[in-house]
């Protein structure tokens, strides 16, 4: 493992650890003040911020990309997003909320093959079905103890997902840097938006702690300003080092270490709010986490060790397929190809290797015991 790879797995799991400290102080504010005044003061603390580095990465230009109107459209769906991940906050333990949240790299799965054509095979099926069923093990329904605000969380995944899949529409035409930038301005302008909106209605009828974390009057209390502002930093440097991550490491490498974050929820959860995780909570994460890990690595890091791969043909095998093609239907740039293609310079003629311990899935007797074509008949 290089340099740069350590690296980029060490920024996402601090920036996932930092990420995870914002979500356990929100928590504890979401029963004191509003979901949209934290979110206003998360994102106007790191918009400066994201500018510079939009500033210094790929220039304040690309602010103005003809695509702008999608990235608004998406900066929308990670807004609503936000907000039902945070709504589900005060109404479940903490493992339980960011546990259902994990579901979006399964909800990704999905609609990339529904919106991108993407062929999803026996491993993503696989994977899929068993974070579906840990989730289930979560929500418990037929227990008698659901509650409603778990839909929430799965809701936040599902419009993570979609604003995921816009991404990907986008492919290289912005920088990441640039999408984080809107996205943060639609959190800044949306939510002193949509607070204003609800206090034009009596909410006094409710009781609910999630509406109540969404409708309760904005708060201008010292210890709530700077529990949001440290809210704010936690963010901004989950950010940075999550961008940083995929920046410097192979994406397919760091992102299994994006699962550290349901390491975290029961910890914060039963160190600062004592809630001790049951046990139908702790194998739906277990679940979920499986199922996330089989969908990026595959059914090889169950069993601990690299499946078995076929061995790629021989020299012999090669140069003898080739030479009987050519025989029918004379020189091709196939054959040139083919031999600019080998590891090591065509050396002199040897012994045969010994058929008893070949291991060349091309591999025949009558292949191998025959008389190659000489090169200069090629």
């Amino acid at each position: 493992m290089n340099r740069n790879t350590l690296l980029g797995i060490s920024c996402l799991c601090i920036g996932i650890f930092s990420f995870s400290m914002q979500d356990a102080v929100l928590k504890g504010l979401s029963g004191r003040l509003p979901v949209t005044e934290a979110m206003t003061v998360r994102a106007m603390l790191g918009l400066p911020i994201l500018g510079l580095i939009v500033h210094w990465t790929v220039g304040l230009r690309s602010i103005f990309h003809p695509v702008r109107k999608i990235l608004i459209v998406r900066g929308s769906l990670s807004f609503s997003a936000f907000i039902c991940y945070y709504l589900a906050f005060p109404a479940l333990p903490l493992a339980g909320a960011i546990g259902l949240y994990y579901t979006a790299p399964l909800i990704i799965l999905i609609l990339s093959s529904l919106f991108l054509g993407e062929k999803l095979n026996s491993v993503n099926l696989a994977s899929t079905a068993i974070g579906l069923a840990g989730v289930a093990v979560m929500l418990r329904p037929s227990t008698g103890v659901f509650e409603p605000a778990a839909l929430l969380s799965l809701l936040s995944a599902l419009l993570y997902g979609i604003s995921q899949i816009l991404a990907r529409r986008l492919g290289g035409a912005l920088s990441a840097p640039t999408m984080a930038f809107y996205q943060h301005t639609v959190f800044a302008l949306g939510a002193p938006f949509l607070a204003y909106i609800i206090g034009n209605v009596d909410w006094s009828a409710v009781t609910h702690p999630s509406i109540l974390f969404l409708v309760r009057p904005w708060v201008w209390n010292p210890y709530e300003i700077g529990a949001m502002l440290l809210c704010g930093l936690f963010a901004v440097t989950g950010t940075l080092l999550l961008t940083q991550a995929y920046r410097v490491a192979p994406a397919s490498t760091v992102t299994i270490f994006e699962y550290t974050g349901l390491i975290w929820a029961p910890t914060w959860g039963a160190l600062f709010y004592h809630e001790i995780p049951s046990a139908g909570t702790i194998l739906g994460l277990v679940m979920i986490a499986a199922a996330g890990l089989l969908s990026v690595l595959g059914p090889s890091w169950l069993l601990l060790v690299p499946l078995p791969q076929k061995p790629s043909p021989c020299r012999d095998c090669l140069e003898d397929k080739a030479g009987s093609q050519v025989s029918r239907s004379g020189p091709s740039s196939s054959v040139r190809s083919l031999r600019s293609s080998m590891d090591a310079p065509p050396t002199s003629e040897g012994p045969k290797q010994n058929p008893k311990s070949h291991a060349c899935p091309e591999y025949s007797p009558e292949r191998h015991l025959r008389a190659k074509p000489s090169r200069g008949s090629w």
